[in-house]
Order: C-alpha cells, then structure tokens, then sequence
C-alpha cells in the first residue's frame, strides 16, 4: 500500500526506539541486569559467559526468546528450577528503576508540537508497565499526547488491542490512522493488520529485521526525526 498522508488525521507513536534512543541509552545495563539476576537465579554460566552468548543469540535471531535459549544454552545449577531462571532473566530486564539520564531523540519534541496542530496524537507503549511509566515521566510526555497506553509485556507482546480502542474512540476510516515505530514485529504488524498506514522507525536492535509476512512491511521508512518531520508535516 502507498503512504498516503492526505488521508491521515492520527498518529498512534510507539515509545521505545522511536521517541527516544531506547538501545544507546537502556539496552545494554537491562541486557546485564538480566544475566546477572539469572545467575543469581541458578544460571550456570558466568557474566562474562551469559553476555557474549545473549548477543551471539540475539544476532542469529533477534525473534528468539533469548532468555528461554541461555537457559537451554547453559543449564541451571543443581537445585535451581528453569523455569524460574528464565523469568527472572525477563523480569529483570523490563522492570528497572530507569535510573539512567534519558531524553527525546533531537528534533522530536518540536516536531510532536507542530504535528499536534494537524493530527491527534496518541502513545501506545509495550513493556513492563511501571518501567515504562517511569519512562514517560522523565521524557515529560503527558501534555504531548491526547491519550497514554500502557500495554503489560507480562500479557502480550501485541499492541492490537490498544489501537483498536483508539480505532473506536476516533471513529474515523483506518486509512485516517498512522501506526509509527521501530518494531516491524510489533506496531507496525499490528497497525498494518487494521488496514492504518505504517511508518517504520529504523532504529534500535531490530532496525534490520526482515519480514516475515505482508503485514511486516512498512508503507514508509524514516531513519531519523527530521525525515518524519519531512513525510509527516
């Protein structure tokens, strides 16, 4: 389908990796925090060991479930249940404090202003939802967005649910709706899956994930804000 922005009236942004630089900022200390919870947990494996393997997976495929995998790559210590390793791992890596310094990628904050005047704006955000509220408080996003989804991680991986609400709530064609962020696994599949337009955000981990089905291609692609400013205003 060809982007078409003359039909558009919302845009549904995703948080991670499209506001703001999730995988420089975030990624790497929640990578760690991970492996070292799991080791706490019954991981057989050292830090050293745990990271290089998280990476080694996650580069051969970044759709595994890479903590399920180091559990099977290394096995658990003696009296340690599996199970309870891999969840530890995953639960360590989406809820965190987010004590780290994090702001909006440049250029992102004007452009959010000036596309307020043209189209409603709303947030859609998948991830462990205090982690993600805290993620929002420090960026000051609330007075950007005419309404904020947190979507439970611990659910589901999907966003489609969130903007079939926002679907309703506006009560306008889907073709009058922009699904926008980095995932083409993820909000954009989802997005693509209602009949809205897609815009891929490539950044991050999975900017170079390949698609799988129709529904992971994009209509557009920006790599950057000003780009977006570009396609969009």
């Amino acid at each position: 389908m060809a982007f078409d922005k003359s039909k558009l009236k919302v845009l549904i942004f995703d948080l991670d990796d499209t506001l703001f630089d999730t995988d420089g900022l975030l990624v790497q200390p929640a990578h760690r925090e991970a492996c070292e919870a799991m080791i706490g947990a019954g991981l057989n494996a050292t830090l050293d060991e745990a990271l290089a393997k998280r990476t080694e997976l996650f580069d051969q495929n970044p759709r595994r479930p890479v903590y399920a995998d180091l559990v099977k790559n290394f096995g658990v210590l003696k009296g340690s249940d599996a199970t309870v390793v891999e969840k530890v791992g995953f639960e360590a890596f989406h809820n965190r404090p987010v004590n780290e310094q994090i702001h909006l990628f440049e250029g992102a904050l004007d452009t959010l202003k000036g596309l307020k005047a043209i189209y409603h704006l709303h947030l859609v955000t998948l991830g462990h939802v205090a982690t993600q509220f805290r993620k929002v408080e420090k960026l000051k996003l609330k007075s950007e967005f005419l309404s904020i989804t947190y979507v439970d991680v611990t659910l589901t991986k999907r966003k489609i649910a969130a903007f079939k609400d926002i679907l309703e709530s506006e009560n306008l064609p889907s073709q009058a709706f922009a699904g926008i962020g980095n995932r083409i696994d993820g909000e954009i599949s989802d997005a693509n899956e209602l009949g809205m337009q897609t815009i891929l955000f490539k950044h991050g981990e999975y900017k170079n994930l390949a698609p799988k089905n129709k529904f992971e291609i994009p209509d557009a692609e920006v790599s950057d804000w000003i780009s977006l400013r570009k396609l969009l205003l």
